[in-house]
């Protein structure tokens, strides 16, 4: 008998503490719901009127437009600038006819001449179409490349051509850096104006804060009741147990009574 009081002892102290960790998960959770609902409904808020006064747009840094368009125009002016060095390059140096008087610009240069390098905006920072004989930034390395020559150990072409390795390796840097900036500039934009932003907190919005109302409530739900469900289990184990216990009193005093009975 003493071993199953302290067996149902030992269940009703692991139960209590079953239940108390299960009620602190509970707020845990509860706690953790309640921020990441507010930040949803923060992140709504901000979505359907960004300019409005919101717990988000207080901590969003802003940018004025004027240091945007600066921005922009600086990039779209080194952009321009990068490829006009490239180019005045290639006409003044690779495509000239040089004679071996000309110095460091002669280095027996010959064959057809290197296509020049598109650039995508005017001087004026305006949008500029390509002609038909330039290559553009995503074609430049390759198409210059069938422009090389074979160098001697002083460096002049011995077969025809009219880049070096090293002339076409400085040009397809330039084109790396004028093509990096005129690619990544876009991007830049998003970032500043907050297109980006604006994005990616709708993708978050979509993908965390959907249905979030609902999975809490079903987590909170399976909670509560598999708490509810202990407490009743142990309760009902703990009414068992005494009951047994009673029942072994009296047919120990029942039996008692007979054999005192009998006895007399």
């Amino acid at each position: 008998m003493l071993g199953v009081e302290c067996l149902v002892y030992s269940l009703v102290m692991v139960g209590w503490f079953i239940v108390t960790i299960t009620f602190l998960v509970s707020g845990i959770f509860l706690l953790v719901n309640n921020l990441v609902g507010d930040t949803c409904v923060a992140m709504n808020e901000w979505l359907q009127n960004p300019t409005v006064d919101s717990a988000l747009e207080n901590i969003i840094p802003n940018i004025d437009n004027q240091i945007t368009k600066k921005i922009l125009s600086a990039t779209k002016d080194v952009t321009y600038g990068v490829v006009e060095v490239t180019n005045t390059y290639i006409s003044n140096v690779s495509n000239a006819n040089a004679t071996s008087y000309a110095g460091a610009s002669y280095y027996n240069q010959s064959g057809p001449l290197v296509p020049l390098l598109c650039n995508p905006y005017n001087e004026d920072d305006t949008d500029r179409h390509c002609a038909p004989n330039e290559v553009n930034f995503e074609n430049a390395s390759e198409a210059w490349e069938k422009y090389m020559c074979d160098v001697s150990l002083v460096g002049n072409c011995v077969t025809p051509g009219r880049l070096t390795p090293l002339g076409y390796k400085q040009i397809t840097a330039l084109v790396n850096v004028s093509s990096g900036l005129y690619h990544g500039m876009p991007f830049v934009i998003e970032l500043m104006n907050g297109t980006f932003l604006k994005k990616t907190l709708s993708d978050l919005s979509k993908m965390l804060c959907s249905g979030i109302e609902e999975y809490s409530m079903w987590v909170f739900t399976g909670l509560v009741a598999s708490s509810t469900m202990l407490m009743f289990l142990l309760v009902h184990w703990i009414v068992y147990s005494e009951h047994r216990r009673c029942r072994a009193y009296t047919k120990k005093t029942d039996a008692a009574l007979y054999w005192k009975k009998v006895s007399c």
